[in-house]
């Protein structure tokens, strides 16, 4: 069969793409490769990170958090927490932060009570696995305390 001068062109323009699209494709997979090879390179980035696994505490709600900034104490009402938590050391046996113990002071009642804030410190030790097992909480200027807590998947108690 003899092919037109126009068939001869179109089968030409053809191999042309294909052989260009094959090139783009191969020029991509490089790029891709190189990008996650060099990503970082000369400045001490790693190309990729593994998370390691996180020490945590349990909520009254069973969720593992690591370093909150903020943790209920009381399960059944809410009525003390910590707020504004800042940590240092989580992760070594123990660690500890300061920030705020938020109380409900249950005046006329502690369903109308107002809560009341005062300076604390808290205390996270008894590191088992990955997760802490007690946390005390120094906080002077609160009615009673110092408050410790046990640690367990059902949270503080």
């Amino acid at each position: 069969m003899i092919s037109s001068k126009n068939d001869i062109g179109m089968d030409m323009n053809r191999t042309a793409i294909a052989a260009t699209s094959g090139a783009l494709g191969v020029v991509a997979l490089i790029g891709a490769f190189a990008g996650g090879y060099f990503v970082g390179r000369g400045t001490n980035q790693p190309t990729t990170t593994l998370s390691a696994p996180l020490v945590a505490i349990y909520t009254c709600t069973h969720d593992a958090v690591s370093a909150p900034s903020s943790y209920v104490l009381t399960c059944a009402d809410a009525n003390s927490q910590l707020q504004g938590l800042r940590w240092s050391g989580w992760g070594s046996p123990t660690a500890h932060a300061s920030g705020v113990l938020s109380q409900n002071d249950c005046i006329p009642d502690c369903a109308d009570g107002h809560f009341v804030q005062f300076p604390a410190s808290v205390t996270v030790t008894g590191l088992e696995g990955l997760a802490y097992t007690w946390l005390s909480v120094k906080a002077p200027q609160a009615p009673g305390g110092p408050y410790d807590f046990t640690l367990t998947s059902n949270g503080p108690s």
